[in-house]
């Protein structure tokens, strides 16, 4: 069984980087305009699984540059620090026993291949028929030291065989306004009803 996003050579944060890294070439420069607070939404669905609001001027990425087990990808066009928002929604066809097993067998691979590797905060996401952990941690960056935000979303659904992470990386040093922000962009990610039922 190949255990997704951490416990294979080629990991998940890697390719989130790798994604990040895309970024950085699409985007030379920029920076936030002031009504960023009141950014509008929009909604992208998938056709049978789930849909997820992101900001409108967010850039979603072509479907041919995504790993393996990603099934979407999408960063802000602008910014103002070194390190972009960039948001990613993984699926495999795997199923851990149960939530906290899900959760740290991907940590502990986390941990052993980052920097300064902390979490910040968990929280249960009351979501109907769906077991869901939202984590924030912070790991630090090689190449200048700079932090590194996280926030992955675990999702189990109940009654499917599948598996899904929802990765927002970003500048750690962003205001706690601008974290809530991206932290609600993260689990607006739903089940369509026929999915899960």
């Amino acid at each position: 069984m190949v255990l997704f996003y951490f416990l294979v050579k080629n990991t998940f944060m890697k390719q989130i980087f790798q994604v990040l890294l895309i970024g950085f070439v699409f985007s030379l420069s920029g920076c936030f305009d002031g009504g960023e607070k009141d950014a509008e939404l929009k909604t992208f669905e998938n056709i049978v699984e789930y849909t997820i609001d992101i900001p409108k001027e967010w850039e979603v990425f072509p479907k041919e540059e995504y790993p393996q087990s990603l099934v979407f990808s999408a960063k802000e066009p602008a910014y103002s620090s070194r390190i972009p928002s960039i948001i990613a929604i993984a699926k495999e066809s795997s199923r851990p026993q149960n939530l906290d097993q899900f959760i740290s067998r991907n940590l502990e691979e986390v941990r052993r291949s980052s920097q300064d590797f902390t979490i910040i905060s968990e929280t249960d996401i009351d979501r109907e028929n769906v077991q869901s952990r939202l984590i924030e941690y912070t790991e630090r960056r090689s190449s200048d030291h700079s932090v590194i935000g996280i926030y992955s979303y675990y999702l189990l659904p109940n009654e499917q065989n599948n598996s899904y992470i929802v990765t927002m990386v970003f500048d750690g040093s962003h205001s706690q306004e601008k974290k809530d922000s991206l932290s609600q962009i993260v689990t607006s990610f739903h089940f369509k009803t026929k999915e899960i039922n």
